[in-house]
C-alpha cells in the first residue's frame, strides 16, 4: 500500500511540475511578444530584436514570432537573415495563406531577380485563400509585379496559366 501511495504522490507532484512549466514558458513567452511588439511600434528595434528573439527561444516553432522578426529584420536591411524567418514561418504553417504572403511580399521587394519566387509564393497564397488576389490587385506594394505576365496570369486565372508559356 505504501508503494502505491507514493507512486500517486509522485505522478501528481510531476504532473503539476509539467504544468508550471509549460505555464511558465507561455507567460515568458507573452512576455517577451508584448516587450518586442511595443519596442517595434516605437522604434526601438534593437529591443524589439531582443524581445523576438528570446520569443524564439520559448517557442521556435511560432510562425508568427518568425514573421515579426523578419519584418524587422527587413526594416534594418538585413534581408538574408529576414528571407529565412519568412521562409520558415511560412514552412511552419503550410495551410496558413498569411505566411506564403508575406514571404511573396518580400520577394517581390527583393529586386527582379527575385520575381519567379515571389509569384510562386502568392501561388501558394492564393491556392489557400483566393480572395488574396484582390488584395494583389490593389495592393501598391506588389506594384514591382505588375506587367510581369506570369504575376498577371496568376491574377487572372490561376497559376495553371501563368505557367503557360507565353
Amino acid at each position: 500500500m505504501p508503494d502505491s501511495w507514493s507512486n500517486t504522490v509522485l505522478g501528481i507532484v510531476l504532473f503539476f511540475m509539467v504544468f508550471m512549466l509549460f505555464a511558465t514558458r507561455r507567460l515568458r513567452l507573452k512576455r517577451s511578444w508584448v516587450q518586442g511588439c511595443t519596442a517595434f511600434q516605437k522604434g526601438d528595434l534593437a529591443k524589439a530584436e531582443r524581445s523576438f528573439r528570446k520569443c524564439l527561444r520559448v517557442a521556435p516553432e511560432s510562425a508568427v514570432v518568425r514573421r515579426m522578426l523578419a519584418t524587422l529584420l527587413t526594416r534594418r536591411d538585413e534581408r538574408e537573415e529576414a528571407e529565412q524567418h519568412y521562409r520558415m514561418a511560412a514552412d511552419l504553417e503550410p495551410r496558413n495563406p498569411e505566411g506564403h504572403l508575406h514571404l511573396g511580399l518580400f520577394l517581390a521587394s527583393s529586386g527582379a531577380g527575385r520575381t519567379d519566387d515571389a509569384v510562386d509564393a502568392l501561388a501558394k497564397a492564393i491556392e489557400l485563400a483566393p480572395h488574396i488576389k484582390d488584395l494583389l490587385r490593389s495592393e501598391p506594394r506588389f506594384a514591382s509585379l505588375q506587367g510581369n505576365a506570369r504575376f498577371e496570369a496568376l491574377l487572372a486565372g490561376g497559376m495553371e496559366q501563368a505557367d503557360k508559356p507565353q
